[in-house]
């Protein structure tokens, strides 16, 4: 090699196709002179270098080179990104010449170097591996940074004498939720690790104390999940009974897991009565049931109860389990005295009714604003939004022109050319953008699976500088067309000369109240689009002429097909029907094919293989946009409430109640859903059922879920050997009997049911 090191030169051994090894190798090649010669070169044209690629292979090969070359703590550290260290244990020739390199260096050059990388978490967050032998040789600070400490954890906890490791692990108990367990750190290694600290005398039981204190702060999960397991690999464990004090201190905001195991440790014969109150007054509140159980059966032993443990066993004795209930009530008479009561919390209500605040019509937007609007809407199609953008976009074409509004959809940036919701995969075939051939054919695919959405879309776009407004955009919450505002929206086509779109129209009937229609329609007379019907044939045709609910035909929710659902006024305005308009995205659904159950029968069918909480989150838009909850759509209500997770109960029963208060759903609606003998193909949990169907009632929805909760009890007290799920349905029946009037009677065998339990 010549000793002329260009700049151009030094960034083709820097660049690709070479790797570290081919760094190393051409170092290794140099001599001594040609090296240095390299040394000066590389630490001159640095900043250069560091500007030249931000491609991790290039600022790879520039770690490895200054590395091999006589760079400072600073230059070296100067040349990392947030990826090299991720980068480099792929590269083990690089990777091991960067570790001799830096473990050759004088302490000075250490100590600079590891804490200059501990000011950077990028790096510190993978070092672990390059530093910790670095910390040891030269005797240096133990790192604090928790980005490194995480690292530590995974690459260099196994346990060995002489490598300070109790003083390195000690740090990392005190870092909030950064200790866990890692599987590269085997069982045994970590057992005979600790046997080998203690017969070397740096390993004792004081260790235990700060593993407790991960527990005592309330770490996450994880992190106190592996705390215990550390204590029991190191051999601590005996200290829960030991330190019993702050454990028993700990067990409010201890994890579960960490919970169960305290409770294995602590809740022994030798308690005190004050010990075991203390264990009854943190546990008892909690929400694990096998927790409660075995700290009421534990109680039975104390005779003189005090004042906090009586209120904490009465609150327990007003429990919706029975099976928590009936024990703190024996406690109670064991004590004499008496179990707590509860007083009605007024729960049980009419529906409020549907809102009656009117939503802001649309404004004409800048370019700027109605590019922010479509990026928004891009980011997370809802109903709500999907269709305020379309309603800007006209209003927008009408008070601006068209071209206004079709340049801002055609300068959105490159930024959202990964997404492809539905929204702006039609967007695109209707304004005819220029596409590559991948993206023509995704689109067009597009555009045939959903086709009346399409026509909506299309619709839109031909009407921008035309159309004055939109007839289906919802003048009230949840998409609901008044009929005053449909009224003026077509007075306003009128004074334009311009008829209705045919979609247009039939989107807006979707969203109106068919008992409310009009006797005289001459209000509303406009020619539509395309077909001889005026607009009040057509009102007059969706009055008298109600959409047939829809119904999966078939033996199982997959090979099942689906039957009506669909509004005749597609077929009397030629419009596309059926299958093609049955691969809908929800939130699109509800735009293009409101009121139609394709979004109900596709969650139906992904119940058979996803968890409810999945298809709820899949659903969520359908039943939030949903006019009236239609056989399949309350069907798919009820199977997801047998098959959900308490994660998602909350938010099951604002959808819930808020369509209830809406007049959207009713309790018959739900009822008939459980008698549908097509609920049998779904694993429907009555128990869980009746848990998310508790969090409905509690939120405000007892008088729409009384009757469906009544019926799940009969329909099981039916069975010939009723189920064991059986009780967790009488015990929210009984939890909430109190608030229901009178006049609503229970079954006669479910009444019976429950005077059996007294």
């Amino acid at each position: 090699m010549t000793s002329d090191w260009t700049f151009e030169r030094i960034v083709t051994l820097l660049e690709y196709p070479h790797k570290t090894k081919d760094v190393v190798a051409a170092i290794d090649a140099l001599t001594d002179e040609e090296r240095t010669t390299l040394d000066r070169a590389v630490k001159k044209q640095l900043p250069q270098l560091r500007r030249r690629s931000p491609a991790a292979q290039f600022r790879v090969n520039l770690v490895v080179l200054l590395a091999c070359l006589e760079a400072t703590p600073a230059q070296l550290i100067s040349a990392f990104t947030q990826f090299t260290m991720g980068l480099l244990p792929g590269e083990p020739v690089g990777y091991q010449r960067l570790k001799d390199r830096v473990a050759a260096r004088d302490r000075d050059w250490a100590a600079a170097f590891v804490a200059g990388v501990m000011k950077k978490n990028a790096i510190a967050g993978g070092a672990a591996d390059m530093l910790a032998p670095l910390v040891i040789a030269h005797e240096l600070p133990l790192p604090s940074n928790p980005a490194y400490l995480e690292d530590w954890l995974i690459h260099c906890s196994a346990p060995h004498p002489g490598i300070r490791w109790v003083e390195q692990f000690t740090l990392l108990t005190e870092v909030r939720n950064g200790l866990r367990y890692h599987e590269r750190t085997t069982d045994e290694q970590i057992r005979d690790g600790a046997r080998a600290l203690r017969a070397a005398g740096e390993l004792d039981d004081s260790l235990a104390s700060q593993l407790i204190q991960v527990c005592e702060r309330g770490d996450n999960r994880n992190s106190q999940s592996g705390a215990l397991t550390w204590l029991e690999h190191l051999g601590l464990n005996h200290q829960l009974w030991e330190q019993r004090s702050r454990v028993i201190a700990a067990l409010s905001a201890a994890s579960p897991k960490a919970a169960g195991v305290f409770l294995d440790h602590c809740l022994r014969p030798e308690l005190t009565d004050a010990e075991l109150t203390d264990i009854a007054v943190a546990v008892l509140p909690r929400p694990e049931k096998a927790l409660k159980l075995r700290v009421l059966a534990a109680l039975q032993r104390v005779t003189e109860p005090d004042a906090d443990l009586l209120s904490t066993v009465q609150a327990t004795s007003t429990a919706k389990d029975s099976t928590l209930a009936a024990p703190a009530r024996a406690l109670l008479k064991a004590w004499e005295t008496t179990p707590g009561a509860t007083s009605p919390q007024g729960l049980w209500r009419e529906p409020n009714g549907p809102g009656s605040s009117r939503l802001p019509e649309a404004m004409p937007l800048d370019e700027h604003e109605l590019r922010a609007r479509y990026l928004t809407v891009s980011d997370g199609e809802t109903p709500e939004s999907i269709e305020a953008l379309l309603a800007d976009l006209i209003a927008t074409g009408h008070a601006h022109g068209r071209e206004a509004a079709v340049d801002a959809l055609d300068s959105t940036p490159d930024e959202i050319a990964w997404f492809t919701g539905d929204l702006d995969d039609l967007l695109h075939v209707a304004l005819g953008a220029k596409l590559d051939y991948a993206d023509r054919r995704r689109l067009v695919k597009a555009g045939s699976r959903t086709a009346l959405a399409l026509r909506r879309v299309q619709e839109v776009i031909d009407g921008l500088g035309t159309l004055p407004c939109l007839l289906a955009t919802p003048t009230h919450r949840p998409l609901h067309v008044s009929w005053d505002g449909l009224a003026e929206r077509v007075g306003r086509y009128r004074a334009a000369g311009i008829a209705a779109r045919p979609v247009d129209v039939t989107a807006a009937l979707a969203r109106m109240d068919r008992a409310t229609t009009p006797a005289d329609l001459s209000p509303f007379d406009l020619p539509i689009e395309g077909t001889t019907h005026t607009l009040p044939d057509v009102i007059a045709a969706w009055r008298d002429q109600p959409t047939p609910p829809g119904r999966l035909v078939g033996e199982d929710p997959e090979s099942a097909t689906l039957e009506g659902g669909e509004t005749p006024l597609l077929a009397l305005l030629d419009l596309p029907h059926g299958s093609r308009n049955s691969d809908l995205s929800p939130a699109f659904e509800a735009t293009a094919c409101p009121g139609m159950p394709f979004s109900a029968t596709k969650a139906l069918r992904l119940l058979a293989d996803q968890p409810g909480w999945q298809v709820l989150d899949a659903l969520a838009p359908a039943l939030a946009a949903a006019s009236r909850f239609e056989p399949l759509l309350a069907l798919a209500v009820v199977a997801i409430g047998g098959n959900l997770a308490k994660a998602r109960h909350e938010n099951y029963a604002s959808l819930l109640v808020d369509a209830w208060d809406q007049g959207r759903l009713t309790p018959d609606d739900l009822v008939a859903a459980w008698r549908n003998p097509q609920l049998q193909w779904f694993t429907v949990r009555p128990q869980r059922l009746a848990e998310v169907l508790d969090v409905v009632a509690e939120a405000g929805g007892l008088a729409l879920v009384w009757p469906l909760l009544n019926a799940v009890a009969e329909d099981l007290l039916a069975r010939r050997r009723p189920p064991a799920s059986l009780r967790a349905v009488l015990d929210v029946l009984d939890a909430h009997r109190q608030e229901v009037p009178e006049e609503q009677d229970l079954p006669e065998a479910v009444t019976r049911a429950m005077e059996g339990r007294r």
